[in-house]
């Protein structure tokens, strides 16, 4: 059946995270347990994608966590680097650049109608552009995102998403997400309505 497939997809992941991830057992514990809810129907939303946030200092093993997941799901991996979409048409080359300007269709956009199973990875999400917000929220949301080239929506709902930040670089052992939320927010730097939508925060720490 299609929840057993799912399960053992799952556990292809959490055997790559618990061998390969050394020394960050919240952080896997806390994508394993995302993936697991998923995967046996306990979420609220089928129509929504998956969504995690990884916060915790450079180099501690976010990026490899992300793909890792989508070697073990045998998903398309695709990372998008937030400080190359800081403006408006940064925000276009994702997504689709309006009709009556020089561009094309966007490059995320394009690569999900190829892909409908796809990890993303939003590197440092607090570089981006802030309009892609309104974006992000409709894709956590409703699971589309319009090119604005084409006009049409593209499911992302069957897409795994993970948005990294590196602002908060000392984050406390074991904190539970409520915590781990109140933390983000307390940057400024996002959206409130942005954080209350990502599904998951998921702690690195130190080493």
């Amino acid at each position: 059946s299609a929840t057993n497939r799912q399960v053992a997809s799952v556990e292809r992941v959490a055997a790559l995270l618990r061998s390969r991830i050394i020394g960050q057992n919240q952080a896997t514990e806390t994508v394993i347990s995302g993936l697991e809810a998923a995967a046996v129907g306990t979420r609220a939303s089928g129509d929504r994608p998956l969504s995690f946030m990884m916060i915790g200092p450079t180099g501690v093993g976010k990026t490899e966590t992300a793909k890792l997941t989508s070697s073990g799901l045998r998903y398309n991996f695709y990372v998008v680097p937030m400080e190359d979409h800081k403006d408006r048409h940064g925000m276009w080359q994702l997504t689709g650049t309006p009709q009556g300007y020089y561009g094309g269709e966007g490059m995320l956009t394009r690569e999900i109608v190829a892909h409908r199973h796809t990890v993303l990875l939003f590197d440092e999400l607090e570089k981006g552009a802030k309009e892609m917000t309104d974006i992000f929220l409709r894709m956590l949301d409703e699971g589309k995102v319009r090119d604005r080239r084409t006009d049409r929506d593209v499911d992302f709902s069957q897409c795994v998403i993970f948005f990294t930040s590196n602002l908060i670089t000392d984050v406390p052992k074991g904190a539970e997400q409520n915590a781990l939320r109140s933390l983000v927010q307390k940057t400024g730097a996002l959206r409130p309505e942005l954080i209350a939508r990502i599904g998951t925060i998921v702690p690195f720490h130190s080493f």
